[in-house]
């Protein structure tokens, strides 16, 4: 018979595993954004820490790391995929990939009808990143749409509107080709800077504007050194809320099921926002004094075919993965 020193130490056992179990179900998630606090990306990160610990009763805890203090995003998402920061929302490492270059495609969406369409849930494009982040060892709870990309610019010029005309205007863009072919297109010189680095850049003279970002990133950044927006819509900045998948795997089916339910919900919230976002980030920079120039659908067109010439078969050469095959596949999705 088991006496009762034996039996208070199996007792004690067990609860330690006990314990054990419960704090490792309990571990607090680091997540990840490029944002400030206060941001509409925090207050969505925030938003669904907050519901993801009610509804699993406090097993899935999230704590927000804004502003990329955890590093740059390609550094993160590298980190996500061994598990050294457990979720992220930003968009995507393009380095590690090269259908990475799919979701900043130029100009294969002309609205944001087409973009809900091309990534929202169920689309080609959404389709895509899932099977890209799945490579990494990565679960993509969703997509969060930010805005459509245009051209920031230090000082006026002639011609804007028109492709055609050089602009004898040198414009830093990304470390991606699709950037500067676009730039070429529209009649300016490019140049790759880093982001980091961009402001300096447009403060001495080294260039004369950017490419890159959308009306949100450049007020927060360069409206101290803008002149002119040009709301072009040459990409759609699109971002991914994704998680560690050996962590996802580890919760149960219940608590997988609750969390996605979360992640379609911020998925159609933020859909419903983000047209609205976009244009207040608009008029937050023509408050600021920076001229925002209107196009007409007749000169949106113009500029948008004589990239796609230009732009799109060299793009096709450049990064084989990204075919056009797939990008009429995802060019048919948009006319069912």
């Amino acid at each position: 018979m088991m006496n009762y020193r034996k039996f208070f130490q199996l007792v004690a056992i067990i609860i330690v595993v006990l314990l054990a179990q419960s704090g490792a179900q309990a571990a607090t998630w680091k997540l990840s954004h490029m944002r400030a606090e206060g941001s509409e990306v925090d207050a969505d990160t925030k938003w669904f820490a907050d519901e993801a610990k009610k509804a699993t009763n406090g097993r899935v805890n999230i704590a927000i790391y804004p502003s990329s203090v955890l590093g740059d995003y390609s550094v993160v998402q590298e980190r996500i995929s061994i598990g050294d920061v457990e979720m992220m929302l930003a968009c995507i490492n393009s380095t590690v990939d090269r259908m990475a270059m799919l979701p900043v495609f130029p100009f294969i969406v002309k609205d944001w009808k087409e973009a809900r369409t091309a990534y929202g849930r169920g689309g080609v494009i959404y389709r895509e990143m899932e099977k890209l982040f799945d490579r990494q060892n990565i679960h993509m709870l969703t997509v969060w749409p930010a805005y459509f990309g245009g051209i920031i610019l230090s000082k006026d010029a002639k011609g804007l509107k028109d492709p055609t005309v050089k602009k004898n205007l040198k414009l830093r863009t990304p470390f991606d080709v699709a950037y500067s072919l676009v730039l070429e297109s529209q009649g300016f010189m490019a140049t790759p800077i880093a982001l980091s680095d961009t402001f300096s850049a447009m403060q001495t003279g080294i260039v004369d504007g950017a490419i890159g970002a959308g009306a949100e990133g450049y007020y927060s950044n360069f409206r101290d050194m803008a002149k002119v927006y040009l709301p072009i819509n040459d990409h759609f900045e699109c971002w991914f809320f994704i998680v560690n998948k050996d962590v996802w795997n580890g919760l149960s089916p219940e608590d997988r099921d609750k969390l996605t339910k979360l992640a379609n919900k911020l998925h159609d919230r933020r859909w419903a926002e983000a047209p609205k976002a976009q244009a207040m980030h608009e008029n937050n920079l023509e408050s600021a004094g920076i001229k925002v120039i209107r196009y007409t659908d007749k000169e949106m067109n113009i500029i948008q075919e004589q990239a796609k010439k230009k732009v799109w078969p060299a793009l096709y050469k450049e990064n084989p993965v990204v075919s056009e095959k797939l990008i009429n596949e995802v060019l048919n999705s948009l006319k069912k």
